[in-house]
C-alpha cells in the first residue's frame, strides 16, 4: 500500500516539474528602459532622497521599480506615433508596478512616470 501511495505522489508531481521547466525556458529577457527626468520639483533635503525609478520590458509587460515605496506615482503609457494613451493609472505607496500590455501588441511606446518630486519619460518597443 505504501508503494502505491508513493507511486501515486510521484506521478502527480512529475508533470508539475516538467511544466515548470518549460515555463523557465520560455521566459524572455528583460530590456531596460532609459528614463530621462523631464521636470524636477523642489530640491530634496538631506534627510529625504528622491526615489529614482528603474523600468524594463519583459515580453509584453512593463515593470517599474523604485528604491523604496513612493507616496504616489502616476503612470501613463502612450503609442509613440499617435500619442494615443493605452494605459493610465495612479498608484499610492508603491515600490513595484507591473503593467501588462499584451492587448496592445507590438509597436513603439512612451512611458511617463510622475512622482511627487519629478516626471520621467522613456521610450520602448514591444
Amino acid at each position: 500500500m505504501k508503494n502505491l501511495v508513493i507511486a501515486f505522489l510521484v506521478c502527480l508531481s512529475l508533470p508539475l516539474g516538467i511544466c515548470h521547466a518549460e515555463e523557465k525556458e520560455s521566459e524572455t529577457e528583460q530590456e531596460p528602459i532609459h528614463l530621462e527626468r523631464l521636470i524636477w520639483g523642489e530640491p530634496p533635503t538631506r534627510s529625504l532622497q528622491p526615489a529614482v525609478p528603474e523600468a524594463y520590458v519583459c515580453g509584453s509587460e512593463v515593470n517599474v521599480t523604485f528604491d523604496e515605496p513612493v507616496s504616489y506615482v502616476n503612470v501613463s503609457i502612450c503609442k509613440a506615433i499617435s500619442d494615443e494613451p493605452v494605459y493610465e493609472t495612479a498608484y499610492t505607496y508603491a515600490a513595484d508596478v507591473c503593467i501588462d500590455l499584451s492587448a496592445w501588441g507590438k509597436g513603439n511606446y512612451v512611458i511617463y512616470l510622475e512622482t511627487e518630486t519629478a516626471v520621467y519619460k522613456g521610450s520602448f518597443s514591444l
